[in-house]
């Protein structure tokens, strides 16, 4: 009995301790969390719909341009690694997509969105190390979705609630067969009167990437002064700007601290592209263009066309010099995190010319001087990393002043000018169908 009384006594001290350990542990968790998030800060983009492209255009009339969300990314950055006083502990991008849609593609939009911001960041911030990057990546934000309704006046979000609250996101019956879906109810609701306002209210919210970073001081001599503390006073978009004003005894020594080690990275950057009109070249027309992208928005060309063929009985000639500059403006958005993504899309441009021709079809010719201006407007698709194809039309006007027509005589060897005078056209003035080869260059990267 007393050995009983002494086995249960010690059962009794274990189970005590195991429920102190769990409470304890339970509590440094809680603990942890909340102080993680305290130092946290967040920068959100947002996508087109079905698309994992970085770009800085708005992406829904209801949003804010991601250039803001550019700039206070680039803010918090500079405080972080300027001022030595913060410490990185963990970056957690989220990839989301919004419900609409397959699931199936939506899976996959949500992690192309969270490869893509890190692939951005990557590039952008080249000495952060790898190992502070957590993936999270939310196919189909039901939970934003619920918060979004219930702050929302869209028709019937009360059941529509319900709905979410209650309804699988597939229903099958007993053969396994498909019958019902929470979509489904969704989109019957009120007619599709609710769907259709969660389409334009609710759901361009949710094609984002969130970008969080987790942060603590170096020192924590004044807990008041802390970043976490001023950015609970000023609020997130006041973060970055408070976070260069930390007093002085914050400020980590850097006695005994070793020199850091470089080390270089490399990015490809567009230089030129080099193509051809294959349209000229088909009717025996050699050319050759030079363009140079400026920005992803922005190009300048240059183009030469050089025929100057005569039959070895001198009486067909096709004998072109033509010098081409222009500009163009890409109108299509690229992506920030690949450089290279640049000359493809719609454009639209503006081309002088200026040349000398003499065209004999069959002892009768023309020949002199002309200047073209033209307004193109083409397409260009991406093929692979450094290929272009392109498709262009031109309308313009076009002016040959002097011009002379004459006939060849004595098999050719003479031409008889019959008479000269001036040409003004305005029409189709430019045809294209291009193939260009972009090269690039390795921009170093030095980082620590």
């Amino acid at each position: 009995m007393k050995h009983s009384n002494i086995l249960s006594y010690n059962y009794l001290r274990v189970i005590v301790s195991v429920l102190f350990f769990m409470l304890h542990a339970q509590n440094l968790y809680l603990y942890a969390h909340a102080r993680m998030e305290a130092d946290s800060a967040k920068v959100t983009f947002h996508f087109v719909v079905n698309k994992a492209d970085i770009t800085l255009d708005v992406p829904h009339n209801s949003l804010p341009s991601n250039q803001e969300a550019l700039d206070l990314l680039h803010s918090y950055m500079d405080s972080f690694q300027s001022q030595g006083v913060l410490q990185l502990r963990q970056i957690r991008i989220q990839g989301t997509s919004s419900p609409d849609g397959l699931r199936s593609c939506n899976q996959v939009l949500a992690q192309q969105r969270f490869n893509s911001m890190l692939a951005f960041l990557q590039s952008e911030f080249p000495d952060i190390p790898a190992s502070l990057y957590q993936e999270d990546v939310i196919v189909e934000d039901w939970d934003g979705t619920v918060r979004m309704l219930e702050q929302s006046n869209i028709t019937g979000k009360e059941e529509a609630l319900a709905i979410i609250a209650n309804t699988p996101l597939h229903i099958h019956n007993s053969n396994g067969k498909l019958v019902d879906s929470r979509k489904r109810q969704l989109m019957r609701l009120n007619a599709g009167e609710t769907w259709n306002q969660m389409q334009s209210q609710i759901f361009p919210k949710l094609r984002k990437a969130d970008i969080w970073f987790y942060y603590e001081p170096v020192s924590r001599k004044n807990d008041e002064n802390t970043p976490a503390a001023i950015g609970a006073n000023l609020g997130a978009a006041g973060l970055a700007s408070s976070l260069v004003a930390l007093p002085e005894d914050l400020q980590p020594t850097l006695a005994g601290i070793p020199a850091p080690v470089e080390a270089a990275t490399e990015i490809q950057r567009p230089l030129f592209a080099v193509g051809t009109n294959l349209l000229y070249d088909a009717i025996i027309t050699p050319n050759v263009s030079v363009e140079v992208p400026l920005g992803h928005n922005w190009s300048v060309r240059a183009a030469y066309t050089f025929p100057w063929w005569v039959t070895r009985t001198n009486d067909i000639a096709w004998q072109i010099l033509k010098w081409d500059v222009g500009a163009r403006w890409w109108f299509s958005p690229k992506n920030l995190y690949d450089p290279m993504d640049v000359l493809r899309g719609h454009f639209a441009g503006i081309e002088l010319s200026m040349g000398y021709y003499d065209v004999e079809p069959k002892h009768r010719g023309w020949q002199g001087e002309a200047v073209v201006a033209t307004l193109e407007y083409g397409y260009a698709w991406r093929l692979g990393k450094n290929w272009r194809l392109s498709a262009c039309l031109g309308l313009g006007w076009l002016y040959s002043p002097k011009y002379r027509a004459y006939e060849g005589t004595q098999d050719d060897q003479h031409l008889i000018y019959q008479y000269t005078g001036n040409l003004n056209w305005f029409g189709p003035t430019k045809v294209s169908v291009g193939i260009q080869y972009l090269f690039h260059y390795n921009k170093k990267i030095k980082r620590k």
